[in-house]
């Protein structure tokens, strides 16, 4: 069963211990003597720390596509899927500066809600930008615009 909606896995998982009382007790009874629990799970652990962290290292370094997608969706809570319609939708550039490269999902810190796609320098700072960029009035309109409204609501 998919772990889509929480409560309705809890529901399911308790009807079916209300049907199988017996191999529920049994798994229970297998879990409670697994050789692998506990202080010797800890010290396992412990041992292969440095090989578990470059292991996960490396699959981050080989599936970066896939990493950022599980951040996207975890830590901003939109979809592979949702990201691409809001690429599509800004032309591939960045909200305010208006240019090519990689984009960054911006998000208002205080309620969470997705705001768009930043370049790195709009998105961690808008006065460095200016800085940096040299922006004119055109670019510092488009950014109060995108503060009061948004391209993307989550």
């Amino acid at each position: 069963m998919p772990l889509k909606d929480r409560a309705a896995y809890n529901a399911y998982r308790r009807k079916w211990r209300a049907a199988n009382p017996d191999l529920y007790r049994s798994a229970c009874k297998r879990q409670a003597v697994s050789p692998v629990s506990g202080a010797s799970r800890r010290e396992w652990y412990s041992a292969n720390r440095k090989d578990l962290v470059a292991q996960s290292v490396e699959w981050g370094k080989n599936n970066r596509a896939r990493r950022l997608e599980i951040v996207r969706k975890y830590k901003y809570g939109i979809t592979a899927q949702q990201y691409e319609e809001l690429f599509v939708f800004q032309g591939g550039v960045c909200w305010i500066c208006q240019e090519s490269g990689e984009l960054h999902v911006d998000h208002d810190h205080a309620t969470g809600q997705v705001r768009g796609l930043l370049c790195r320098t709009c998105n961690t700072g808008f006065i460095a930008a200016i800085e940096r960029k040299g922006f004119n009035l055109e670019a510092m309109q488009r950014a109060l615009d995108y503060l009061k409204n948004p391209p993307f609501t989550s």
